[in-house]
């Protein structure tokens, strides 16, 4: 018990004599706390502020068309993926349209007691226009120094002149018109500084964070600014400039499927048309106003094989239609257009992963170059799915052709059946039956056109804001 007591003693003299040891040098550590102190409060007060201004968006789920009024046109099959979308977010082709609409390559600076200060949008004393800014002024900056005479000097590194508000000139950096604001402004100086459209955008994409949030379908679009409204704005026109390309990427489908439609309806209204003159005419040639009711059964159940025979018949034309489509090379780069009653999944699916893929070298082809391992890869995708497509295709059309022989040998049946009837009557009966079989297609086929012209005049954004764009306060 003894030992333990000796040893804690022990523990105790041996911490007096370390701290009085560098307590001796109690001056230096106050020195050190407040040289400490002092750099920070000199960081904070003329640092330039960083703000982080949040935004977020929803990316709605689309599971497919079933739902829909036109759902068995196979129109906007694919499911929204949120690393595709974070990746379009973050593309410099979408930047780049925000740094247009904003015209925020051209920046303004004020003169401080230390240090200058971005102003941005309503803060910006002078109204500062340009018809044209050429490629030397990228990277310069121009002071403009009020003076009392209503005017202005314009000095760049290339030359020093004088201008009146509201002039129109015109120098090696471009034609501009500078104007007084209704925002007046103790500042007798401006610095504006001149970059171009691509490098602005390449510098707001390396302050862009985007992030899936906990792996839900919610996008968090953060942005490091110095000024707060400006960050604001860039943030939700870069929503919004987004998502008016979605909107843009469906409208091409829907406006492919209209055309598509619009060539068979072409054609059978052809169709129509004669069958139409051909049972006004074979009335008037026979004075007929009747058919055999014991003939009428029979009909019936041939006119349904022909019916069912004639949808065939027309898949089959789909098919084929999508197949010249396909193998023209005059469409390679070229979204293929929604197939109309084919309700085959594996086909579905193919078109808009085909489609998928056209729109996203499309959009990579705006920042990359042609022959880029990004461009060979994606080729090799489309080339790939183009192949599977086609196989589907072929496959199909066998599919179609060994039920069109099966309908063909019913028909042929009732056929028989209806050789009784006198023959007058039962051609009538025929007549008035392609009628009614094109009659119905034609039907069909409007009400597609029309529910894929409402859907083009609806088309909804595929994301929604949860958030909108919020600066720190600190």
């Amino acid at each position: 018990m003894g030992t333990n007591e000796e040893i804690e003693e022990s523990r105790g003299l041996n911490l007096k004599i370390f701290l009085f040891k560098y307590l001796r040098f109690w001056y230096w550590f106050l020195l050190s706390v407040i040289i400490c102190l002092l750099g920070a409060f000199l960081y904070l007060r003329y640092a330039t502020p960083k703000y982080q201004i949040v935004t977020k968006i929803l990316i709605k789920d689309e599971p497919g068309n079933m739902d829909s009024p036109f759902g068995d046109l196979g129109l906007m099959q694919s499911n929204r993926n949120v690393n595709n979308e974070i990746e379009l977010l973050k593309s410099k082709t979408l930047m780049s349209a925000v740094v247009k609409a904003l015209e925020i390559q051209t920046s303004f600076f004020v003169e401080g007691d230390i240090k200058q200060s971005e102003v941005y949008s309503n803060s910006i004393p002078i109204d500062f226009q340009y018809e044209n800014i050429d490629s030397a002024a990228f990277g310069s900056e121009v002071k403009i120094l009020f003076n009392e005479k209503g005017g202005f000097k314009w000095v760049s590194p290339i030359e020093t002149q004088t201008y009146k508000f509201g002039e129109k000139f015109s120098n090696k950096f471009g034609t501009f018109i500078v104007k007084e604001s209704f925002n007046k402004s103790e500042h007798k100086e401006i610095l504006v500084k001149f970059r171009s459209v691509e490098a602005v955008a390449k510098n707001y994409l390396k302050k862009l964070n985007v992030s899936n949030i906990r792996e839900s379908s919610v996008i968090e679009l953060q942005l490091q600014e110095s000024n707060k409204n400006k960050g604001i704005d860039i943030l939700n026109k870069l929503v919004e400039i987004y998502n008016k390309e979605t909107i843009n990427d469906k409208n091409v489908i829907l406006k492919n499927t209209i055309d598509f439609i619009d060539e068979r309806l072409s054609f059978l209204v052809t169709e129509l048309s004669n069958v139409e003159k051909d049972v006004s005419q074979f009335k008037q040639q026979n004075l007929i106003t009747d058919v055999q009711s014991d003939a009428k059964n029979y009909i019936d159940q041939a006119t349904e094989y022909s019916r069912r025979l004639e949808e065939y018949k027309l898949k089959s034309n789909i098919v084929q239609s999508i197949q010249t489509y396909v193998n023209d090379k005059n469409n390679d780069g070229q979204l293929i257009p929604s197939t109309i009653g084919i309700d085959d999944p594996t086909l579905q699916n193919l078109l808009s992963e085909y489609n998928a893929r056209i729109q996203k070298r499309q959009q990579l082809l705006n920042t990359v170059q042609p022959g880029s391992v990004l461009i060979k890869n994606i080729d090799s995708e489309i080339s790939n799915l183009k192949s599977n497509i086609t196989g589907t295709l072929n496959s199909i059309e066998r599919s179609l052709n060994i039920a069109r022989r099966d309908l063909n040998a019913n028909t042929s049946q009732f056929q028989n059946r209806i050789q009784a009837v006198p023959a007058v009557q039962r051609k009538l009966l025929e007549i008035q039956r392609q009628q009614g079989i094109k009659e119905a297609i034609y039907s069909y086929l409007l009400q597609k056109r029309e529910e894929s012209s409402i859907s083009l005049a609806a088309t909804i954004s595929n994301s929604r804001i949860v958030d909108p764009a919020i600066a720190s306060s600190n």
